[in-house]
């Protein structure tokens, strides 16, 4: 179910930039001169439109079966994409083919660009091994592309070299973007609670911050940070004499809050390291 197709010059034709008055005509003439193709398999295009009413451009099968057609959940994600896209001042296509320095070839989803900075947001809505995910994410890197990742799948390496979020939800119900913890293993019925991700915002929020600059991995350098050191009165282990010990610590950096409490120093140190590290993720 793509949102693009080409002309007889080869130009990309968008449903989303296509007015009502527009779509209605261009879908009248291709009934009659049938001129659009697919850019993937250069197959006769005919204009559908989805449930939710977006837009969208089937292959026109003429009884035989092809590969290239998507899922009516892909659709829509890829047209929020697209909208989230534009909305920060970027320019989107969909469907863009392309080919790495080795030869291989690529298919993005959402191609966005602003100046010379290029972004391709991949839409994993079936599984795929995180080996494979870093391999097409290093692809993208050789050919000066930053690739962000919405993935249906859970768990997936949470690393500075992946920008990627799970995608929770349905179509009825809208779409959120999750991002675990550092080092969590989540698993796919960790989708439907939300308390239990580092974050959980709607996608259409996500998107826009990601697209305006404020998605981060981590905190940086030399970023302040305030550390509250939590102490006790107890008693001395070896003699009958007061004393004090500490039995948690907090670091704030922003908003930002880990908290660290044992009555253990060893595992209390383990527990602050793993905490001042989930603040930076």
């Amino acid at each position: 179910m793509p949102l693009r197709c080409i002309d007889p010059t080869g130009k990309s034709v968008h449903s989303f930039d296509l007015s009502d008055e527009e779509w209605d005509a261009l879908k009248l003439e291709n009934t009659n001169a049938r001129h659009l193709r697919m850019p993937c398999c250069n197959s006769p295009v005919v204009l559908k439109q989805s449930h939710l009413g977006t837009r969208f451009f089937a292959h026109r099968m003429f009884g035989v079966r092809n590969n290239c057609g998507e899922t009516e959940v892909h659709l829509e994600v890829k047209n929020m994409v697209v909208e989230a896209v534009r909305r920060q001042g970027w320019t989107a296509e969909t469907e863009v083919t392309g080919q790495a320095p080795d030869g291989e070839q690529w298919r993005a989803d959402v191609l966005a660009q602003k100046g010379n900075a290029r972004a391709a947001v991949e839409i994993q809505w079936s599984g795929q091994t995180n080996d494979e995910t870093l391999r097409r994410q290093e692809r993208y890197k050789q050919c000066g592309i930053r690739g962000l990742w919405l993935l249906r799948q859970p768990d997936f390496p949470v690393a500075h070299s992946l920008p990627a979020v799970c995608l929770g939800g349905n179509l009825r119900d809208g779409f959120t973007a999750l991002i675990p913890h550092y080092g969590a293993q989540m698993n796919a019925r960790d989708r439907n609670h939300f308390t239990q991700w580092r974050q959980a915002m709607p996608l259409r929020e996500f998107l826009d911050a990601a697209f305006s600059g404020r998605f981060r991995f981590g905190v940086p350098l030399d970023t302040e940070a305030r550390v509250t050191v939590l102490g006790a009165e107890t008693t001395c282990w070896a003699c009958p004499a007061k004393t004090r010990k500490v039995t948690g610590i907090i670091v704030e950096v922003g908003f930002v809050v880990a908290f660290a409490i044992s009555y253990s120093r060893r595992q209390l140190l383990a527990n602050a390291a793993i905490a001042a590290s989930r603040v930076g993720s």
